[in-house]
C-alpha cells in the first residue's frame, strides 16, 4: 500500500511540475536600470528576470557591452532604432509583449532571438527590423512572430530561421551574404520575397505556407532549396495544426493578403544554381514566370493539387515525375518536357530524353490542322515512334511481313493442290506455322537491297517493298536513337 502511494505522489509532483508555468520574473527589474547598466558600461547579463516598462536604448547609440537576457519577460516596448550592438545580443526564450523596434540597428557581434536551448523569442507586437544590419551570425530558430519586417535588412554572415513561426513576414529588398536556413519555419500568411539577394544557399526544407508564398524579383547565387516544403490549403499539408488553429493574436494584418493570397507566386527569379522542390506539396496554384536557373529545377515527387503555370522558365534540365504532369494545361506540359529533354540530353540520359520528346510530340500533333494531325498520329507516332521508338516500327514491319507471307503461302498451295488438300494442310497449324515463318524471314531478306546482303526483290515488289524498306529504315533510326545501342557502338569503336 505505501508503494502505491509513493507512486501516485511521485506521479502527482511530476504532473504538477508540467502543468505549472516556470517561475520567470521573480525578478523584476525596471526598464531603467537596464539603461543604466548598458549607460555605464557594465553590460547587462541575467535570465528568467521581469523587465517592467519600456525598454527604451536609442539615446544610448552605441552599446560596447553584451545585451544578454535570456528567458525574461518584457512588458513594454523595445526601443533601439539606430543603435550599434558592438558585441553579442542574446533574448533567446524571453517574451516581449510590446514592439521589438529595431529600425536601422547595426549589430556587430554575434545575435540570437532563439536557439536550441533557450528557445525562440516570442514577440506580440510588430518586430521592425528594417534598414538593420547583422555583421555577424544571427538566429532566429523557434522565434515566434507576429508581423516581422526586414526591408533592407543586410545579413552579413548566417542567418538561421529554422523552426520559426511568421503570422506575417516582409523579406523586401533584403540582402541575404551567406547561408540563409528558413527550414521548418511556418508562414501563416503570404510571406513576401521581394527583390532580395541569396548570395549563399537558402533552405526553405519543410516548410509550412498556409496561404501560399510570393517570391518576386528574388536572386539565388546558390542553390535553393524547398525540399517537403508545403504550400497548402485547406486540410493539406505536413502540419496542418499550424494553419488551422491559429489564435486570433495572429490574424490582425489579414487584409495585407491581397487578391494574390494562397497562391505561390515565383517570378522574375534568378537562381545561379539549382532550385529544389523535391517532394514539395502545392495544393493550391503555383505559378512560376520569368524564372532563369543557371542550375537544374528539380520538382521530383512535388504534389500539384491545383495548377502549375509556368511562362518563360529556363533551367539546365527538369526532374518531374511524368506522371505528375498529366494535371497540368498542355502549355505547361510542353515548357516542362522541354526542359525535361534539355536537361537528359546534357547529362547524356538520352532514354530519358527520348521519353521526354515522345510526350513532346504527341503535345505538338494539337497544334496541326486535321489532315496533317491525322498523318502525324498514323504514321509520324504510330508507325515511326517519333523515331525514338524502335518497338513501333518493328512490330507493324514483322506484323506486316508475316501477313503478306501468309498470304502466300495459301495462295501457293491453292494454285498446286485441291481445296481438300489445302483445308487439311492448314489445320495442321504447327507445319502451316512453320512455313509461314519460312516465308517471313525469305520476304524480309527480299526487302533488303542487294547491296545491303538482301536478295533484291526476288518475291516482292511494288508498294509492298516500298511499304517494307521505309520500316526498315524508320527501324535503323529509332534504333540509332536508341540510347543503349549508341553507347555499345561507340564502345566498341
Amino acid at each position: 500500500m505505501f508503494r502505491w502511494l509513493a507512486r501516485i505522489g511521485l506521479l502527482g509532483t511530476v504532473l504538477l511540475l508540467l502543468w505549472t508555468e516556470p517561475a520567470w520574473g521573480t525578478q523584476p527589474i525596471a526598464a531603467r536600470t537596464v539603461v543604466a547598466a548598458l549607460r555605464a558600461g557594465e553590460g547587462f547579463d541575467r535570465i528568467h528576470v521581469h523587465i517592467t516598462g519600456d525598454l527604451v536604448l536609442k539615446p544610448l547609440g552605441r552599446i560596447t557591452k553584451p545585451f544578454i537576457c535570456r528567458t525574461c519577460i518584457f512588458d513594454g516596448d523595445i526601443r533601439a532604432t539606430d543603435v550599434v550592438f558592438m558585441t553579442t545580443v542574446d533574448l533567446s526564450g524571453s517574451i516581449v509583449r510590446g514592439t521589438l523596434l529595431m529600425t536601422g540597428a547595426t549589430f556587430e557581434g554575434p545575435t540570437s532571438f532563439g536557439g536550441p536551448l533557450a528557445g525562440g523569442t516570442s514577440v506580440t507586437g510588430p518586430a521592425d527590423f528594417n534598414l538593420a544590419r547583422f555583421e555577424d551570425g544571427v538566429s532566429f530558430q523557434g522565434a515566434h512572430w507576429n508581423d516581422a519586417f526586414f526591408v533592407g535588412t543586410t545579413f552579413r554572415s548566417d542567418a538561421i530561421f529554422k523552426d520559426t513561426t511568421f503570422n506575417d513576414a516582409r523579406f523586401v529588398t533584403t540582402a541575404f551574404a551567406a547561408e540563409a536556413t528558413f527550414r521548418g519555419s511556418s508562414f501563416h500568411l503570404q510571406p513576401r520575397f521581394d527583390d532580395v539577394d541569396f548570395h549563399g544557399p537558402v533552405d526553405f526544407s519543410g516548410s509550412t505556407f498556409c496561404e501560399g508564398a510570393y517570391f518576386v524579383d528574388v536572386r539565388n547565387r546558390a542553390e535553393a532549396v524547398f525540399q517537403g516544403a508545403s504550400f497548402r490549403g485547406e486540410g493539406l499539408g505536413h502540419r496542418p495544426q499550424l494553419c488551422d488553429t491559429r489564435e486570433d493574436t495572429l490574424s490582425t494584418r489579414a487584409d495585407l493578403r491581397g487578391p494574390s493570397a494562397s497562391l505561390f507566386i515565383f517570378e522574375y527569379v534568378t537562381a545561379d544554381r539549382g532550385l529544389n522542390f523535391t517532394s514539395a506539396l502545392f495544393p493550391r496554384a503555383a505559378r512560376f514566370t520569368s524564372v532563369d536557373c543557371g542550375g537544374a529545377i528539380s520538382l521530383a515527387d512535388a504534389d500539384f493539387y491545383s495548377s502549375l503555370e509556368t511562362n518563360h522558365l529556363a533551367s539546365a534540365g527538369l526532374a518531374i515525375d511524368f506522371s505528375r504532369l498529366d494535371r497540368l494545361s498542355r502549355h505547361t506540359r510542353v515548357e516542362l518536357l522541354r526542359l525535361v529533354e534539355k536537361g537528359a540530353k546534357a547529362r547524356g540520359d538520352y532514354g530519358l530524353a527520348n521519353k521526354a520528346f515522345y510526350r513532346l510530340q504527341t503535345l505538338r500533333r494539337h497544334d496541326y490542322p486535321l489532315p496533317l494531325r491525322a498523318a502525324d498520329w498514323l504514321f509520324y507516332q504510330q508507325v515511326a515512334g517519333y523515331f525514338v521508338r524502335p518497338e513501333n516500327p518493328l512490330r507493324i514491319l514483322f506484323a506486316l511481313a508475316a501477313l503478306t507471307a501468309a498470304a502466300r503461302v495459301v495462295r501457293r498451295q491453292r494454285q498446286h493442290q485441291s481445296v481438300q488438300e489445302v483445308r487439311q494442310r492448314f489445320l495442321s497449324l504447327p507445319r502451316f506455322g512453320w512455313q509461314v515463318v519460312e516465308e517471313t524471314g525469305a520476304t524480309l531478306k527480299d526487302a533488303v537491297p542487294k547491296r545491303f546482303g538482301g536478295t533484291g526483290a526476288a518475291r516482292i515488289h511494288g508498294p509492298e517493298l516500298l511499304a517494307y524498306r521505309i520500316l526498315i529504315v524508320c527501324t535503323l533510326i529509332t534504333l540509332w536513337a536508341n540510347p543503349t545501342l549508341r553507347q555499345y557502338i561507340q564502345f566498341i569503336r
